[in-house]
């Protein structure tokens, strides 16, 4: 005999739904436990360490940027990137860590040639290869005493 009552269709969204809210992830957006300031700080996400979150004074975080080699980065890809509306910004303000230790960026111009450590796209113009590559600190580049 057949149970029409229960079948695979109905318990498979049953078992999806209870699963959800068992697996989750959390971004904590202000510096409270209670979420309550979060709407009337001026940032989106704080990544700072705080004990009651830690559970310890003594665990220490910090925020991992994406490394990548610049010249061998020749494209930036995403969903319509060429759709102004989905990157109206162009990239302007992309924050990388870069490997290279010389050469120039392969996409958009390179101010000055590419070392190690930090370097974010100066992009004001209307097209996304019009950009820079700048390091974030000036004389990063510059030849160590």
């Amino acid at each position: 005999m057949k149970n029409k009552f229960i079948n695979l269709k109905k318990i498979f969204p049953v078992v999806f739904l209870l699963s959800v809210g068992y697996y989750y992830g959390q971004v904590r957006i202000s510096n409270s436990i209670l979420n309550t300031v979060a709407p009337n700080s001026s940032a989106f996400i704080d990544a700072s360490s705080n004990p009651e979150y830690n559970l310890s004074p003594n665990v220490g975080k910090g925020l991992l940027h994406p490394r990548m080699d610049l010249t061998t980065f020749t494209t930036f890809s995403g969903p319509s990137t060429d759709d102004a509306s989905a990157y109206p910004s162009h990239f302007d303000g992309f924050l990388v860590f870069n490997t290279a230790a010389s050469g120039t960026a392969g996409v958009g111009a390179t101010e000055g040639g590419l070392c190690r450590g930090y370097w974010y796209y100066d992009n004001p113009s209307t097209s996304l290869t019009g950009g820079t590559w700048r390091p974030l600190l000036v004389d990063a580049c510059s030849p160590k005493p």
